[in-house]
């Protein structure tokens, strides 16, 4: 299976445990995606977001990883050996939420 970086910004619904915080209003988030192409990324992305009672607001863009020559933006991004377990497990992993506020301009 290939790996998908779905770029997305989402808010949370009621009890979603993922992202919380009264303050919370949304956040952009990459969504690493075992899938087979990319509508079945798409899908795949849009199951583990109503698992995690998460709202999607606006899918930004959609693109194949090269897992042989990933490189983690940083620290907090899944690392080359995780993005094969991913597509092992045929899974959906989230990168880092940056949630913003209503008060927040986005």
């Amino acid at each position: 299976m290939d790996i998908y970086e779905v770029f997305i910004e989402v808010c949370p619904l009621a009890e979603c445990s993922v992202i919380s915080g009264n303050d919370v209003s949304g956040a952009f988030v990459s969504c690493f995606v075992a899938a087979t192409d990319l509508e079945a990324s798409i899908a795949a992305m849009k199951i583990r977001l109503a698992d995690d009672k998460l709202q999607l607001l606006d899918l930004q863009s959609v693109a194949r990883v090269n897992s042989d020559e990933w490189v983690p933006y940083d620290d907090n991004y899944p690392t080359r050996e995780e993005l094969y377990e991913i597509a092992r497990r045929g899974d959906v992993a989230y990168g880092p939420f940056n949630c913003y506020t209503s008060a927040s301009s986005h």
